[in-house]
């Protein structure tokens, strides 16, 4: 289930001018930095100056504000609305790397440390070297795992790696020319003839010749021709109608029409098979153009042919049957992505409505087309369009879990995760074992959004992954759907003896879910942690105490309140405030329940 839109108080807050120069500062010098790892080898003392210029730069902005938000465009980024960044051209644009890789915000935050604002310039520098890195700047930055920095990604479950420019104009359909015929016309057709009008003497060179042309014609003719040049008001209002009906003529739909205007008048086989192969080029060809809304035009009207076909009992629909199910062959699948991938001013909510009318037999040439194509919009499109193109057809989706991509993988997953169908779980066995973490953090989530027991056993096996921030992602869901059975896992990740060796926010995740997953069962194993008395204690050993202490405040009983108003009560301010805080957290947990 998605979370809930949370919206900061802060983001109602008035910026001043002052404060939007300041960021705009200091985004420069971010750009400077980077510029200057680039630029300067690592034994010069430069790139020192530079970051330590910009965390004096940071620090200050950010004590005047909890967090500094910047939105990303393609070649642009802004602070409260407000423009401070613009790039002067395509080769030296420093939004790029960020919009390419799908991520549409940054966020910094007050507190943020030296070490991870230069991590950050390490990774903008190494993204910024080279667009083909091995991996794409979300992942980057996921993997680092920043505390105080952060980022939002178009759709976050698709941070995958892309390789072009991004794109911020979405082509948009051709539009009237705007002229006002009628007014053209009747402002400006009084035509009056002269007498130099009829004098064709045009000639020199000619010996013989009329004189004066129709100088001498009878009066009545010249008047005549005369009245043939001056239009009344019905005429020149018919006239302006005329034309401006030829300047709303649909070129494109009148072409596809007659084409199916002529299929259906079509009498033998032969003929018939002719006509739909002409449809078939005219809507590669649209295609190949980048007018996918034509080719949309041609995919609605053959599938109301086969309805209509369908209805009278017409031996053709299933000669267009199988017309449809050619829209997603792989030769057809082919000529779009290359047009996706030489194009970057195509209408990208126009081919997730194309690909999304296809078939299911066009689920495997659209897994290939995963692995070809370069834009990240353009993956998105085909990611959503399986969703209801596969939705059906699970077991052939499942296939692209064995794709040699680790990216293909994972959107697969991603896929299945949001068809959310128990099936999906048989393929997820594979990928939740998968060599590249971002696989196996795709299988977390997706099984996360298929609500049974089998798909529990996912997220309890993800408890022994060796990534620590992958076991902290399935705990937390694992408490969330208040699993039994998940609690002996717990315990014996606690019982571990490296458990005290683990990081600090780790302890506190395991302890918490412990305690919740527990309740009174984990009410003694947390009581002894947190009342236990050595000698010398180790930091580790104190650090496990406290967090014992902040647990207990999650195992609503008796006894526990009255370890915690014990503890609260203790010569040592650090656990006493613990078990304040705790009190008070139970408090708060009461009220809202």
């Amino acid at each position: 289930m998605p979370e809930m839109i949370q919206i900061d108080e802060s983001d109602f807050i008035e910026i001043d001018e002052v404060q939007i120069r300041s960021v705009a500062e200091v985004f420069n010098q971010l750009i400077k930095t980077v510029k200057a790892k680039l630029v300067y080898p690592s034994s010069s003392k430069l790139p020192q100056q530079f970051m330590e210029k910009l965390n004096s730069d940071f620090t200050a902005v950010l004590g005047e504000m909890d967090k500094l938000k910047l939105k990303i465009e393609t070649d642009a980024v802004l602070f409260s609305d407000q423009i401070i960044y613009r790039a002067k051209n395509k080769a030296e644009n420093f939004a790029h790397p960020f919009f390419r890789d799908g991520i549409v915000e940054l966020e910094f935050y007050k507190g943020l440390p030296f070490e991870e604002l230069d991590r950050f310039v390490d990774i903008l520098a190494l993204v910024t070297r080279s667009a083909h890195v091995e991996d794409d700047l979300a992942t980057l930055l996921w993997e680092i795992g920043f505390e105080k920095i952060s980022y939002k990604l178009m759709d976050d479950s698709l941070d995958i790696e892309t390789f072009e420019y991004g794109t911020s104009k979405i082509k948009t359909p051709l539009k009237s020319s705007g002229i006002d015929y009628r007014k053209m016309i009747l402002e400006n057709s009084e035509l009056g003839l002269t007498e130099e009008d009829f004098n064709l003497d045009s000639d020199k060179n000619k010996a013989r010749k009329l004189p004066a042309g129709y100088k001498n014609v009878p009066d009545n003719v010249a008047d005549y021709i005369k009245r043939l040049t001056e239009y009344d008001d019905s005429e020149k209002s018919a006239i302006a109608e005329m034309l401006q009906a030829d300047d709303n003529f649909k070129c494109k739909q009148y072409i596809i029409d007659i084409l199916f205007e002529i299929l259906g008048a079509e009498g033998d086989n032969a003929s018939y098979n002719e006509t739909l192969d002409l449809i078939s080029k005219v809507r590669d060809d649209f295609i190949k153009a980048e007018d996918l809304r034509s080719a949309i035009t041609i995919f609605k009207m053959t599938k109301e042919l086969r309805e209509a076909l369908k209805t009278l009992g017409d031996e053709k629909e299933k000669r267009i049957e199988e017309f449809i199910k050619g829209f997603g062959a792989s030769e057809r699948i082919r000529i779009l992505v290359d047009t996706l991938n030489n194009s970057k001013d195509i209408n990208y909510s126009e081919v997730t409505e194309y690909l999304a009318m296809l078939s299911w037999e066009a689920v495997t040439p659209l897994i290939w087309a995963l692995g070809e194509l370069s834009h990240y919009p353009a993956r998105r499109a085909v990611c959503q369009s399986l969703e209801t193109v596969a939705a059906d057809h699970v077991e052939v989706l499942g296939k692209g879990t064995e794709n040699p991509r680790w990216y293909v993988v994972r959107n697969v997953v991603m896929i299945l995760g949001r068809i959310a169908s128990p099936q999906a779980l048989n393929y997820f066995q594979r990928t939740i074992t998968h060599s590249d973490i971002r696989v196996r953090k795709e299988t977390i989530v997706s099984a996360a959004r298929i609500d049974n027991e089998q798909s529990a056993n996912f997220l309890i096996m993800a408890l022994k992954d060796e990534s620590e921030s992958l076991q902290t992602l399935s705990l937390k869901e694992l408490v969330r759907r208040k699993s039994e059975k998940a609690f002996v896992h717990v315990e014996n990740m606690i019982e571990d003896k490296k458990f005290k060796n683990r990081p600090t926010d780790q302890i506190k995740e395991i302890l918490e879910a412990y305690a919740r997953l527990g309740g009174k069962q984990a009410f003694e194993q947390l009581k002894k942690m947190a009342t236990r008395t050595i000698l010398i204690p180790s930091e580790k050993e104190d650090r496990i105490k406290y967090y014992a202490v902040m647990a207990l405040g999650c195992i609503f009983s008796p006894p526990a309140y009255q370890v915690l108003d014990k503890i609260s009560k203790s010569r040592n301010k650090r656990l006493a405030d613990a078990a304040r805080r705790a009190i008070n957290k139970r408090l708060r947990e009461k009220e809202i329940a």
